[in-house]
């Protein structure tokens, strides 16, 4: 388990540049501002950063300078679908040769990350699928499980240089929206003067669970276009301003904490709406455009304090620009379990899409379990109940408000 009591300069460092790549890519200027390589890899640098900040937080007693050493190493692992691209595409999109063998250093690096960052009864949802992507062509295997099976060249190939397996799934989800979505309300709560766990507690487990929230919303009313891109802006926007209603109402922050924070709030929701739903922007552009008005927000409640004498100039500006700092670390540390939760789920979909697991999984929701194996039912619930269980098991272990240091 990770620590973000126990998080390194350097973490915060990185945290910091991986916080402003985001702001970039998600910028009207990023085809002008960064090289198309890093605009059409995100996910691989996105994962790479995952990896990388996962050593850095691990093995707290070793020298920061050792974990920053296997923090490089296992990013340029992790990038080699980026740095070996052109032999990728010279083989045809297929793994061959040396590419094999460092697709298999990266699932594992993978495994281990999730590991020891989810637990072992996370890992097993994931492994208990890839095991059977190895033994399942095996004779001892029941015959309603059997299938042709695969070498390991097509194995890597699958999981690593196509859409189906480490950097498919719903890893497009998290790199292009969920991280910002999240930079966004981390610096919202940091803005509130009576910050409490709760509300950033709550805000994990809808981000943590947004596409599920967004397909049940989705199902159950037809909404307009563009509205459903803000189905879960709309239920943190709602969870935040119930939570600092109650606490007036308790008396546990004053009325101009109440105010400041209700500020926050509808700018937050007001802004992406705005963009989102009447100029018909995309949801990662809108967001971007809410970060800037949020912290201009708390960027003039710290210049009101200083005109009104309660705060030095430069005593404020420094809170507002270690309050920025703080909002982005934060975020970034909690970006950490959230994309290996989703990574975790690609690696399940990429092993039903290829052994034909799905169907197992469909046989189960059809009530026709009772004509299964054991062995079946275990695979088809764990291709069922994985993509669930993982962000909801990251968010038990650093998201619930015991957790949210």
């Amino acid at each position: 388990m990770i620590r973000y009591g126990d998080r390194p300069h350097l973490f915060s460092l990185v945290a910091l540049i991986w916080g402003m790549l985001l702001l970039l890519s998600a910028s009207p200027w990023a085809f002008g501002l960064l090289p198309g390589w890093i605009l059409t890899n995100d996910r691989a640098i996105m994962l790479a950063l995952v990896i990388g900040s996962t050593c850095l937080l691990s093995f707290p007693g070793s020298p920061v300078w050792q974990r920053a050493g296997l923090a490089l190493v296992a990013c340029v692992v992790m990038l080699t679908p980026l740095i070996f691209a052109s032999e990728i595409a010279a083989a045809g999109g297929q793994a061959r040769g040396a590419m094999v063998w460092f697709a298999l250093a990266g699932v594992l690096l993978v495994l281990w990350a999730i590991h020891r960052v989810l637990g072992w009864l996370r890992l097993s949802l994931v492994m208990i699928t890839l095991i059977y992507c190895v033994i399942g062509h095996l004779d001892f295997i029941p015959d309603d499980l059997r299938w042709r099976g695969a070498s390991l060249s097509k194995l890597m190939n699958h999981f690593w240089t196509t859409g189906e397996g480490v950097f498919g799934g719903m890893m497009g989800y998290a790199a292009k929206f969920l991280l910002i979505e999240l930079l966004l309300w981390s610096l919202v709560v940091r803005g509130f003067v009576g910050e409490t766990h709760l509300p950033f507690s709550g805000i994990l487990l809808l981000l943590a669970l947004g596409p599920y929230l967004e397909s049940f919303v989705r199902q159950l009313f037809s909404l307009p276009l563009g509205l459903h891109y803000i189905i879960v802006t709309l239920t943190i926007a709602v969870l935040l301003l119930a939570h600092q209603i109650f606490a007036l109402f308790r008396r546990n922050i004053a009325l101009r904490e109440f105010v400041l924070a209700m500020l926050l709030i509808a700018t937050a929701l007001g802004v992406k709406a705005f963009f989102t739903v009447h100029h018909g922007y995309s949801p990662v552009r809108s967001v971007f455009y809410a970060i800037f008005s949020v912290a201009g927000v708390i960027l003039l409640q710290v210049l009101f304090d200083i005109l009104c004498g309660r705060v030095h100039f430069v005593q404020g500006l420094k809170w507002f620009s270690r309050a920025v700092c703080d909002a982005v670390i934060r975020a970034m540390f909690h970006a950490i379990w959230i994309v290996l939760a989703y990574t975790g789920i690609a690696l399940i979909m990429g092993a039903a899409s290829l052994t034909g697991m799905g169907q197992l999984a469909a046989d189960l929701i059809d009530n026709r379990g009772q004509d299964l194996s054991i062995a079946a039912v275990i695979l088809g619930g764990s291709v069922l109940a994985g993509p669930f269980l993982l962000p909801l098991a990251g968010w038990w272990r650093y998201g619930r408000p015991a957790s949210v240091k």
